[in-house]
C-alpha cells in the first residue's frame, strides 16, 4: 500500500503509562522521506477534550473527508510507524493550508518554544 505525505491512518500509538491505544494519525513525513527509509512520522489525532498549547482543533473543511467527531491534533505526540502498523486503509487527506498550521504549531510550540 502506498501512503503519502497528509494522509489519515489508523495506528496503534504507544502513550506511557497506558501503553498501545488505537488512533488517528496525521502522517507528517515526506514522501520521499517514505519511500527511502522502511518508516513514517507520525502525529496523533484525538476526539480528547484536552486543551493546551500543544493542540490544535481541526474543522471538517480541513479535511477532504470529515472526522466523526469533533478532532484535535496533538502536535506533541509524533512517532514513527511502519507501513505495516497501519490498520485499514487511509481515512482521509488534510488539506495543505491546516497541514502547514500543524508543522507551524509543531516546530513552534513543541520543538522550538522559545
Amino acid at each position: 500500500m502506498e501512503i503519502n505525505q497528509r494522509e489519515i491512518v489508523i495506528v496503534n500509538f504507544k502513550i506511557l503509562p497506558e501503553g498501545n491505544q488505537k488512533h488517528p494519525c496525521l502522517i507528517i513525513s515526506s514522501n520521499e522521506v517514505q519511500s527511502n527509509e522502511s518508516f513514517f512520522i507520525g502525529v496523533m489525532l484525538s476526539s480528547t477534550t484536552n486543551e493546551d498549547d500543544f493542540t490544535l482543533w481541526l474543522n471538517d473543511d480541513d479535511l477532504t473527508v470529515p472526522a466523526k467527531k469533533k478532532t484535535q491534533v496533538r502536535c506533541h505526540i509524533i512517532n514513527t510507524f511502519k507501513k505495516e502498523d497501519i490498520i485499514g486503509k487511509p481515512v482521509s487527506k488534510m488539506k495543505r493550508k491546516p497541514f502547514e498550521k500543524v508543522l507551524d504549531k509543531i516546530f513552534n510550540y513543541v520543538i522550538i518554544n522559545d
